[in-house]
């Protein structure tokens, strides 16, 4: 396995064969299906801008960004992608209703097979001016590649003769080569390094959910959830100053830690994954910085707040977590959200809904070089609940907050916004709060959260889980686990563990190595896990090097395969897990139930000793 990436190599005479979806854009065609929970949406990244406008002259140059870039002709059908060698030219429809045209775009689900997979709309303004309404789905586009376009817009625009190079990249050419990655000695050690950090991985942010975004039986996020934004800025002086004061953090790990500060505030547990965006334009070829097309993915970012450090030591030790993550890019967060569900055994819900995305300064593009500045948006992903972008903008900071409004307490989303702004200016006038153990706490709580509970709670859904969730609140010390609540979080440790596994062991559940128990990560996981074992304790798919397996089963003990929500740098890319569900078998349909009938009888025995403590004596 050598160290040497895959070539490049061209092939324009296949220019319009089909080619494979990438692991993000395969994540994205399952996600909008609507099979599971948070899903029926589109990857939808959605802006208006606002100004004068030469429409004609907007036309022509977007027309020459169409023949330019095959990546604005791609359509999906399958599991295949294939650029169009000829397609019509696009008119840009002019529209009398303005918001008509954002509550159709904002939200749009496109049929992939069908071109064009974007849309630009343009609509009045009172005295004179246009409003440029462009929508596209995360199938054909990430946010770079759509930085990018924005780019050459505005040069063709201003200079309708320019005569741009041609691009020295396929988007068609990058994917088969990046396809050759996974023979690499980078990405076997990239594997290397996530088999060990996988298995404590905490689950996401316990937010006061009114629903519970992994329960598919819950009509609430069944159905296409609906994203709302709220965005605030912060200006350039007051930026300037916090910056002066986190000595040894760049941009992004003060932000980054910022938005974390702030959810673990009103998390369940200060001890959680976030979905980080990640470009991966891998260096393939020198071209790929000037390719369009979806490169981008995501990490699972590991967030652990509990210990009541300063607040500057937090936030570098998470900066640390993020640059040795950043080391091993070379595995997508895809293929990671897929392992970590066979370790965990739990396949459909979304595994980490909550995106934080850090954009580098300067991405944030004007249409057509400021004429036209943009004044709203809106990404959608599916299985994300909440999704935060945070963006250099204009020497400050600009940052957004699309949330699945129905899933939180009234006004929820707003408050979370309102204390990041609290904080960064807190920060701002004073340094001391860097030292500060709970920065936030010193700021008082916000209004009308004093009844929002800490997470929502589901509860154990069979005789078995709720035998495994009596049993872990005992080891922990908990008053209640719930089939989602993390035992990492909940603070099991090996030693806890360990004394988990021996009361399960004596119980007759199953042999379970007490690493393999943190694996599982969940009650639901843990239940999962034991029920895919088979008759000699060993499982389907265990896999080396991955902290062990129940019994040898973690890695394979529901059986299917996972997908994934991923993220680009299009903050919008990122999500939860869209698994796909292999169905299970007669032999574990079998053993469910004997698993069951088991816990059922020991529930029922220490139920009665409970009620008549005296007849132990």
């Amino acid at each position: 396995m050598g160290d040497d990436l895959p070539d490049v190599v061209a092939a324009p005479g296949a220019r319009f064969d089909p080619f494979p979806l990438t692991d993000t854009q395969r994540a994205y065609a399952v996600g909008r299906t609507g099979l599971f929970p948070l899903g029926g949406v589109a990857s939808n990244s959605y802006f208006e801008f606002d100004g004068p406008l030469d429409r004609d002259r907007f036309t022509s140059a977007w027309r020459r960004l169409i023949d330019r870039h095959d990546a604005l002709r791609l359509v999906v059908s399958g599991d295949a992608q294939r650029v169009l060698a000829e397609v019509p030219p696009y008119g840009i429809e002019v529209a009398a209703d303005g918001d008509a045209v954002r509550r159709d775009l904002a939200s749009k689900v496109r049929d992939p097979a069908t071109w064009p997979l974007f849309d630009v709309v343009i609509s009045d303004l009172p005295g004179g001016d246009s409003r440029v309404h462009i929508g596209f789905d995360g199938l054909i586009l990430d946010y770079m590649s759509w930085q990018i376009l924005m780019t050459e817009l505005t040069v063709l625009y201003h200079d309708p003769d320019a005569e741009l190079l041609p691009p020295s990249l396929s988007f068609r050419d990058y994917v088969l080569a990046a396809s050759g990655l996974p023979a690499t000695g980078r990405y076997g050690r990239a594997e290397k390094y996530w088999a060990e950090h996988l298995p404590a991985l905490p689950a996401a942010p316990a937010l006061p959910y009114t629903a519970d975004p992994a329960d598919p039986a819950d009509p609430t996020v069944l159905a296409a959830p609906s994203f709302t934004r709220r965005g605030h800025t912060l200006p350039a002086g007051v930026w300037a100053r916090v910056k002066r004061g986190a000595r040894g953090m760049t941009s992004a790990g003060i932000l980054l830690a910022a938005v974390a500060e702030v959810l673990a505030a009103h998390s369940r547990s200060a001890h959680f994954t976030l979905n980080i965006p990640r470009g991966d334009r891998f260096p393939l070829h020198p071209g790929v910085t000037g390719a369009v097309g979806v490169f981008a993915s995501f990490w699972p970012l590991h967030v652990d707040f509990r210990k009541p450090l300063p607040f500057a030591e937090r936030a570098a030790n998470l900066q640390r977590r993020m640059w040795a993550d950043l080391t091993h890019p070379w595995v997508s967060g895809v293929r990671l959200v897929r392992d970590l569900a066979r370790l965990r055994g739990e396949y459909g819900a979304p595994m980490f809904p909550v995106v934080v995305t850090v954009l580098p300064p300067g991405t944030g593009v004007p249409l057509l070089g400021g004429t036209l500045p943009r004044t709203w948006g809106l990404t959608q992903t599916p299985q994300v609940a909440l999704d935060v972008r945070v963006e250099e903008r204009d020497g400050g900071v600009a940052v957004d907050w699309d949330s699945v409004d129905d899933l939180f307490p009234e006004g929820f989303p707003a408050l979370l916004g309102e204390r990041l702004q609290r904080l960064l200016h807190a920060l701002a006038d004073d340094e001391s709060l860097w030292a500060a153990r709970a920065p936030l706490d010193t700021l008082g709580g916000p209004p009308g959260l004093g009844d929002v509970p800490l997470g929502v709670y589901a509860p154990p859904s069979t005789p078995l889980e709720r035998l495994l969730a009596r049993t872990v609140a005992e080891e922990c010390g908990v008053e209640r686990v719930g089939r989602h609540d993390d035992l990492a979080a909940l603070g099991g440790d090996l030693a806890a563990a360990a004394r988990i596994a021996g009361r399960l062991s004596d119980l007759g559940l199953g042999a379970v190595r007490p690493r393999a128990l943190t694996a599982a990560g969940t009650v639901a996981g843990l239940a999962a896990a034991l029920v895919g074992q088979t008759g000699d304790g060993t499982g389907g798919e265990a896999r080396a090097g991955t902290g062990g397996a129940v019994g040898g089963v973690a890695g394979g003990a529901v059986g299917g395969v996972a997908g994934g929500v991923a993220g680009g740098v299009v903050s919008g890319v990122a999500g939860g897990a869209v698994s796909g569900v292999a169905g299970g078998s007669a032999d574990r349909g079998g053993r469910a139930d004997r698993l069951n009938r088991l816990a059922a009888l020991h529930l029922e025995i220490a139920s009665l000793e409970t009620s008549a403590p005296d007849a132990r004596r």
